[in-house]
C-alpha cells in the first residue's frame, strides 16, 4: 500500500499549529485502512505524546519500527519515562506500570537521555526588591529545586534576603537589556527547567501539582502560565490577565530575546519545539498596582518480598493468595484480581484454608473494577468448590447490589447476617460484625425503606462509629430526605475512608443542592481526577464552575476531558462562553463552530457565534451567523434586533429596517429595536 505522505504532511502541519485533535483524527482515519503502517503509527504516537497520553503512545511504539519518526517517538517516550521515574523517586511513590513501559521503550533505544530531568531552577533578575522578594521566594520554595537571583545593582536588602533562601547569587551590570540579564540567570542555573519569575510576582500554590506534571514532559519545550496582574489590591476582580511562557527547558543556544517585554518562546519555535499550557499554573503580579507604579514503605517491602516469592515458586497458590491480598490492601485492584485468578486457578483441592478469602478478595477486586456480573459468577464457583461461607455470601449480596438487583441483594445480605462464622475461616471478620449491616442499610435505602435503612446503619456504627460505608448509607438516607446540609457533612465525613472516594461525588452533588457551589466544584474535580471515566462527575464539575461564574475553572475542566470526548453541542457552547469570558476569542469561535457541526439545527450555537463576531467588529460574519440562527428560531425578537444592528453597521439599511420590524412584530415593546428603527427613519 502506498505511503500516505500527504496525510502525514498534513498531520505535521496541524501539530506545528498545536492542533493536535485534528491531527489525531486525521491519522486515526488513515489507520483504519492501513493499521500496520509504521509511519502513521509513529506520527500518531507523537501526537499522543503531545496530548499527554504517553501510555497510549508507548503501546504504538512496537508498530513503528522502520518509520521515519520511530527514533523520535522512542526518544520522547524514553525522556518522559525517565523524568517520570525521577518524579516518582522524589516523592517515594510506586509507578510500576510506567517502569514496565520504560523497560519496553529501552528495547528500542539504547542511548540514555542527555540533559533531561525534572530539576527546576527559578530564575529571576532583581534590583532593590526587598519589599516583594521574600513573598516571591516563599511561593517558590515548595516547588523549585534551586533559586537563581541575578542582581543588577541593588542598594537595599535584596541580596541579603536572597541569601536567606539559599539562592544562587549572580551579579550583572545593567545594560538596559532585560534579555541579557535574564540570560545570565539561565547561565547560572543548574536545572533542567527554568521558571521565569519576577520579584513582584508570586506563584499560586494551586498550580504546583500541574507544574510537576509538566516537568515530566520534556516533549514540550515550555508552558504557558496565566499571569494575573492585580490592579487593585483590595478588589480581586480588578486585574489584567495574560499568558506567557514562564516554565521552559534550559536548552543550550536558546535564550531570551528583546530588550524589554522579553520572550523565550521564539527560540523554541525556530527549532521546532512546541509549547503547551498549564491552565492551573498562575503567577500573580503586583507590579501594576498604582502605589507600586508610583514608587507508603512497609507495604512496598511486603510486596517486593511476595513478588520475589511468586517468581521463585509460580505454581504455589498460597504465594499468589498472599500477593493478591497485599495488592488489595494497597488499593491495586487490577493486580489483586490478576493474582487472585492465578491463586484459584492453582488450588488443587477444596480444603485450602485460604480458599474462601481468596475468592472473596477476587470478588471484591472485580466489583471494584466494575465487573459485578463476573464477581457473581465467582461466588458460584466458590460454592461449587466448597468455599462458600459468610464472606462469599457478602460478596454475592454486593454483586447483586451493584447490578441494581435490590430484592435479590436484600435476601442475600440477610442470609449473610444469619450465617455463622465457622472456626478457622480466614477472612475479614468485620463482614460479620458490622460491614454486612452497613451494606444492608445501603440496599434498604435503594429500596426506599429509609427507617429500616437507618436502623441497619446505626447497628453498624454501634460497632464502628467511624465506618465509612455506614456513614455513607446514612448520608444517602438524609439526601433522600432532602436534608442537604446533614447529607453533605456525612458525605464529607466518610469521603476519606478507604474505597469511598465516590463520596466526593455525592458530597459535590448535595453541595450543589445546598448552594455550596464552590465546594461542589472542588469535590467534583478531585473525584474526576481519580475517576476520569465518570462523565457524570466531570459534567458536575463543569456545571459547578459555570454556576459560580468561573470561566477559567470551566475551561480547565473542559480541557481535561478533551474535545474528542465531548459530543454535546450545548457543552461546546458553554465552553465557548467560558473562553470568550477570558478573551480567548478565536478558540471560543472554534467551539461554537464545533457545536454547529454537532447540532446544525441548534440556533443557540449560531447566536453565540454571531454575538462574538459582532463584538469583534466582524459584522458580515455576525450577520451570516444570525441569519442562520433565525432560520432555525425565527420567533426570537432579540435575534432580529442584533441582526438589524449588523446590517446597520454594514450600511444595509433596508435590511436593518426589516430586521427591526421583525423584532417589533414579535415583541412590540422592544425598546431598543424601536429606538434604532426611529433613528434609521430620521437619518433617511
Amino acid at each position: 500500500m502506498a505511503e500516505p505522505k500527504p496525510t502525514i504532511e498534513r498531520a505535521r502541519s496541524l501539530v506545528a499549529d498545536c492542533n493536535y485533535h485534528e491531527a489525531q483524527t486525521l491519522l486515526i482515519e488513515a489507520l483504519l485502512s492501513n493499521p500496520e503502517n509504521p509511519n502513521l503509527n509513529a506520527e500518531l504516537g507523537l501526537i499522543y505524546c503531545y496530548g499527554q497520553k504517553e501510555f497510549k503512545a508507548a503501546s504504538l511504539l512496537p508498530k513503528t519500527v522502520g518509520a521515519e519518526q520511530h527514533r523520535k517517538l522512542a526518544e520522547v517516550l524514553r525522556d518522559y519515562f525517565h523524568c517520570r521515574k525521577q518524579l516518582a523517586a522524589k516523592f517515594h511513590v510506586p509507578d510500576e506500570k510506567a517502569a514496565e513501559l520504560r523497560e519496553m521503550v529501552g528495547r528500542y533505544i539504547e542511548e540514555p537521555p542527555v540533559g533531561i530531568g525534572i530539576k527546576l531552577s527559578a530564575c529571576m533578575i532583581v534590583k532593590n526588591e526587598e519589599t516583594f522578594l521574600e513573598r516571591c521566594l516563599k511561593s517558590l520554595q515548595p516547588i523549585v529545586d534551586e533559586i537563581v537571583v541575578v542582581d543588577t545593582g541593588s542598594t537595599d536588602r535584596t541580596v541579603e534576603i536572597a541569601r536567606q533562601y539559599n539562592a544562587v547569587i549572580g551579579h550583572f551590570e545593567w545594560c538596559d537589556d532585560f534579555s541579557a540579564a535574564r540570560n545570565e540567570s539561565l547561565h547560572l542555573a543548574s536545572g533542567n527547567w527554568a521558571l521565569w519569575i519576577d520579584a513582584d510576582e508570586e506563584l499560586d500554590p494551586a498550580g504546583y501539582d500541574q507544574i510537576r506534571e509538566g516537568l515530566i514532559r520534556p516533549q514540550f519545550a515550555g508552558y504557558y502560565f496565566q499571569i494575573i496582574n492585580s490592579m487593585d489590591v483590595h478588589v480581586e476582580a480588578s486585574a489584567y490577565v495574560h499568558t506567557a511562557v514562564r516554565l521552559f527547558r534550559i536548552i543550550p543556544g536558546i535564550g531570551f530575546e528583546g530588550r524589554i517585554h522579553e520572550q523565550i518562546i521564539n527560540g523554541f519555535k525556530e527549532r521546532g519545539y512546541v509549547p503547551a499550557t498549564l491552565t492551573k499554573a498562575i503567577i500573580r503580579h503586583y507590579g501594576y498596582l498604582p502605589e507600586v507604579m508610583s514608587e507508603k514503605k512497609k507495604l512496598q517491602r511486603t510486596l517486593t518480598m511476595l513478588e520475589r516469592e511468586v517468581a521463585d515458586a509460580p505454581e504455589d497458590p498460597f504465594h499468589w493468595f498472599n500477593l493478591s491480598n497485599a495488592y488489595w490492601v494497597g488499593s491495586r485492584s487490577e493486580d489483586a484480581e490478576r493474582a487472585g485468578r492465578n491463586c484459584i486457578g492453582l488450588i488443587k483441592n477444596d480444603d485450602a484454608p485460604y480458599g474462601p478469602a481468596a475468592f472473596q478478595i477476587l470478588c471484591s477486586a472485580l466489583i471494584e473494577l466494575g465487573q459485578p456480573v463476573e464477581a457473581l459468577e465467582m461466588t458460584k464457583l466458590a460454592e461449587q468448590k466448597g468455599y462458600h461461607t459468610v464472606i462469599n455470601q457478602f460478596e454475592r449480596a454486593q454483586a447483586f447490589f451493584e447490578m441494581n438487583r435490590f430484592d435479590e441483594a436484600i435476601a442475600a445480605v440477610d442470609q449473610c447476617i444469619a450465617m455463622e462464622w465457622p472456626i478457622g475461616l480466614t477472612g475479614d471478620y468485620a463482614i460479620k460484625t458490622y460491614k454486612a449491616h452497613a451494606l444492608r442499610a445501603q440496599i434498604l435505602c435503594a429500596l426506599g425503606r429509609l427507617d429500616e435503612a437507618e436502623a441497619s446503619a446505626d447497628c453498624a456504627l454501634n460497632k464502628h462509629p467511624d465506618y465509612g460505608m455506614a456513614l455513607f448509607a446514612k448520608a444517602l438516607i438524609w439526601e433522600k430526605l432532602q436534608n442537604w446540609d446533614v447529607a453533605f457533612e456525612l458525605f464529607l465525613r466518610c469521603s476519606s475512608a478507604a474505597g469511598l472516594q465516590i463520596c466526593h461525588k455525592h458530597a459535590a452533588r448535595v453541595a450543589m443542592r445546598a448552594g455550596k457551589v464552590a465546594e461542589a466544584a472542588v469535590l467534583y474535580q478531585e473525584y474526576w481526577m481519580e475517576h476520569q471515566q465518570d462523565s457524570e462527575a466531570w459534567l458536575g464539575w463543569v456545571k459547578a464552575c459555570e454556576a459560580m461564574d468561573d470561566p477559567a475553572g470551566a475551561i480547565f475542566a473542559y480541557e481535561q476531558v478533551g474535545e474528542e470526548n465531548v459530543a454535546d453541542a450545548d457543552l461546546f457552547i458553554n465552553w465557548g462562553r467560558a473562553l470568550e469570558a477570558l478573551a480567548f476569542n478565536e478558540e471560543a469561535l472554534k467551539k461554537y463552530e464545533r457545536a454547529i457541526e454537532l447540532a446544525p439545527q441548534n440556533a443557540n450555537a449560531y447566536f453565540n457565534r454571531g454575538d462574538l463576531l459582532y463584538q469583534l467588529f466582524r459584522f458580515a460574519e455576525a450577520a451570516n451567523a444570525y441569519e442562520k440562527g433565525l432560520e432555525r428560531k425565527s420567533d426570537w425578537a432579540q435575534g432580529w434586533f442584533v441582526l438589524g444592528n449588523c446590517y446597520a453597521r454594514l450600511s444595509r439599511l433596508d435590511h436593518a429596517r426589516r430586521s427591526y420590524d421583525r423584532a417589533l412584530a414579535i415583541v412590540p415593546g422592544h425598546a431598543e429595536a424601536k429606538l434604532n428603527l426611529e433613528l434609521l427613519i430620521r437619518a433617511a
